[in-house]
């Protein structure tokens, strides 16, 4: 297992990718492609750390990004985690977001 990659968010470059109906933002960082997985506030910096390690720990590449907004959670695009919609990233997380199930 690889520990995440936490780093500055103006350090990465977003960009939007469309799929199966749904528009994703992604990064490429490191020679890799990222999806974001999970948005978080400020104030869940706990929350984000936790699923950063637990997707971590299922031998995913993790990067966490932390902005003036709040922390980012991105793995590989090659992960069977799916990535959050752009439309959903506002919205709190449901049960049906269990990330932390193996």
């Amino acid at each position: 297992m690889s520990l995440p990659i936490v780093v500055n968010e103006n350090q990465v470059k977003v960009f939007n990718f469309y799929q199966q109906g749904n528009i994703y933002q992604a990064t490429f960082f490191r020679r890799k492609l990222h999806k974001l997985v999970r948005l978080f506030d400020l104030a869940s910096r706990t929350a984000a750390y936790t699923l950063g390690y637990a997707l971590a720990e299922k031998n995913d590449t993790v990067l966490i990004t932390v902005g003036l907004d709040g922390y980012k959670v991105w793995t590989d695009l090659r992960s069977t985690v799916a990535p959050q919609p752009v439309s959903q990233l506002n919205r709190p997380p449901t049960p049906a977001d269990d990330f932390y199930s193996p």
